[in-house]
C-alpha cells in the first residue's frame, strides 16, 4: 500500500517510521508573507547551503520541524502534546449521564435487565 497521508498509517505497524528533526527550506514570496516549501533535509548545514544557492537566497529561510518519516515520505508532527482521554472513563461518563436522565421507574427497569 502506498502511503501518501498520515491517515494511511492508522492502525499500521510503524516499524519503518521514526520521528526525526528535519529542516524545511522555505521561500518567501513577493509579498514577504506567503511561504513555499522547497522540501525537507536531515542535515541543517545542507539545508542552509541549498537555501543559499537558490536564485534569491535573501528570500529563503530554514525551519526545524518534527517529522515522522520512513526516509521516503514524511509527515509534519505537531510539537505540542495532546491530551488523551481514557476511553473507559469516557464511556462511564456517558452511561452516568444517560442514566441520570431516566425516571426512577426507568432506572429500575434497566437494573432488572
Amino acid at each position: 500500500m502506498e502511503i501518501k497521508r498520515v491517515a494511511d498509517l492508522f492502525g499500521r505497524d510503524l516499524g519503518d517510521f521514526v520521528v526525526k528533526e528535519m529542516f524545511e527550506v522555505l521561500k518567501f514570496e513577493g509579498d514577504g508573507k506567503a511561504l513555499t516549501s522547497l522540501g525537507f533535509l536531515e542535515n541543517k548545514e545542507i539545508a542552509e547551503g541549498f537555501a543559499n544557492c537558490q536564485r534569491c537566497p535573501q528570500h529563503m529561510t530554514i525551519v526545524s520541524r518534527s517529522i515522522l518519516t520512513d526516509g521516503k515520505i514524511g509527515f509534519i508532527l505537531k510539537v505540542d502534546a495532546v491530551h488523551l482521554l481514557n476511553e473507559g472513563r469516557a464511556k462511564q461518563a456517558i452511561i452516568d449521564y444517560e442514566l441520570a436522565k431516566l425516571s426512577p421507574v426507568g432506572r429500575k427497569l434497566i437494573a432488572d435487565v
